[in-house]
């Protein structure tokens, strides 16, 4: 025995033995600190999710605060994404709404239409669609309302004037009037003009809803130039269009819609017909020919009148505006063109005056097939010219007044004579 110890081949056997001894006592010990790595495996296989972990990835139990628990107990009522847990949970999660775990600030809200997030650029491209997909739609639609002259001066002016015109006004596409007078501050120096009121109402008008306005009439060019200079600072501070004698312009109304603006005090100016072709070459689609005409007291327009307007119309004006005097006159349909031939006066803050029929007439235009705009509606709202000192009043329907005025205002179909 003691020689096969000492031989070769017995050391060699005895060490191969203390070795399979040694490895076999170690893997009982990794065994037993393991647990069962079949079954574990198994879930890491069926979970999707390597059950490798880095010592960066764990987190020590006991110092997770009671704030931090609940903010896990949160986590997992979210809506489920996909199953990363390998156990089955111990209770069911209330039901939840979607937007209970939305943040406050992503939930969309007129309020909070301008902040920014991340991923803000793609959804801004969808916001800034429906605006655009809204104006295409209203594009084919185009609303204009006409106020009838407009005359300010300082003795007689009240806010309350202009305060308490439709609140329509505010709803349409354009609405215009002939104003006849400007804007000078009390203490300008040597007021040239009784026509004349302080800038604040410039405000006040463009608040009232008036979006253009006429200056091409005797009352606003008697002031100097100064005051005229002032008038017209005050009417582009509050972002009001204005026309002036034998000039144009182009409107742009919120829809998208451009509507060319023509003015001329006293008949057609000989450079209409080049002015409405420049319009329609910027884009105008429809076209205001905007006349104060010398008749005065009169509730009928004369010859010269009538042939101004028709000459306009001929030109490429859409609608003829007239201006003149406080008598209402009718409105006619000369072609595929409107003509509003006379007003009135609406406001008169200047002089002492007998009050006189007027009133804001409403036109609507709509698409045709041929993409052009063409007449929809008409609508009226009769009203009595305020004496000085005392606003416009509004007639009510069923009224004598009221039918009186719109017995004025009934469209008349132009029908050309052989004369003609």
């Amino acid at each position: 025995m003691n020689t096969f110890k000492n031989s070769k081949t017995g050391r060699a056997i005895i060490c191969v033995s203390i070795l399979l001894g040694i490895v076999f006592a170690s893997s009982v010990a990794c065994v037993a600190m393991r647990g069962e790595p079949e079954d574990e495996g198994a879930a890491s296989q069926d979970s999707g999710i390597s059950a490798r972990v880095t010592p960066a990835e764990i987190t020590p139990l006991p110092e997770l605060s009671q704030s931090s628990g609940e903010n896990i107990e949160q986590s997992s009522s979210l809506p489920e994404t996909g199953d990363l847990s390998t156990t089955e949970p111990s209770a069911e999660p209330e039901p939840t709404s979607e937007d209970d775990n939305v943040p406050e600030e992503l939930i969309p809200s007129e309020d909070k239409s301008g902040v920014d997030e991340p991923g803000a650029d793609e959804e801004a491209g969808v916001e800034e669609s429906e605006p655009i997909n809204e104006q295409a739609a209203t594009q084919d639609k185009c609303t204009i309302s006409f106020l009838g002259n407009c005359i300010l001066g300082q003795q007689y002016i009240s806010d309350t004037f202009f305060t308490e015109f439709p609140a329509h006004l505010l709803d349409d596409d354009l609405t215009l009037c002939c104003l006849s007078g400007c804007f000078s501050e009390p203490d300008a120096a040597q007021i040239s003009t009784p026509y004349a009121v302080s800038s604040e109402y410039a405000q006040i008008i463009r608040a009232s809803g008036v979006d253009a306005v006429d200056l091409a009439n005797s009352y606003t060019s008697s002031a100097s130039e100064a005051e005229y200079d002032a008038t017209v600072a005050s009417l582009e501070a509050n972002s009001i269009a204005y026309i002036e004698d034998w000039s144009d312009c182009v409107f742009v109304a919120n829809n998208g819609v451009k509507i060319g603006l023509y003015a001329s005090d006293g008949y057609v100016g000989s450079n209409i017909k080049q002015s409405i072709a420049a319009m329609r070459e910027a884009g105008a689609e429809l076209i205001v020919a905007c006349f104060t005409w010398d008749a005065d007291n009169l509730d009928y327009y004369y010859e010269n009148q009538n042939y101004g307007a028709h000459y306009a119309a001929d030109c490429g004006a859409d609608i003829v505006f007239g201006q003149g005097g406080d008598s209402l006159e009718n409105i006619e349909r000369y072609g595929d063109s409107i003509i509003i031939y006379n007003l009135g006066t609406l406001i008169n803050s200047a002089f002492i005056s007998e009050s006189s029929e007027t009133a804001i007439v409403q036109l609507v235009f709509e698409r045709d097939d041929n993409s052009s705009f063409q007449l929809s509606e008409t609508s009226y709202i009769p009203y009595l010219s305020g004496a000085a000192g005392n606003r416009p009043k509004k007639l009510e329907p069923g009224t004598e007044e009221y039918y009186s005025v719109l017995s004025k205002l009934v469209i008349q179909i132009f029908e050309p004579t052989d004369e003609q």
